[in-house]
């Protein structure tokens, strides 16, 4: 059976892996990229 963890367990794993390897993530302008879309947001 998989081993399972909580959401905040993972979450905690990966901005710790995040915190050590920002150069290695390539990141995406998402903020552009619904300003432009045209979406209305609140």
């Amino acid at each position: 059976m998989p081993v399972t963890e909580s959401i905040e367990e993972g979450l905690k794993e990966a901005y710790e892996w995040y915190k050590n390897c920002r150069d290695e993530v390539m990141r995406k302008g998402y903020i552009d990229d619904i300003l432009k879309s045209n979406i209305n947001i609140k």
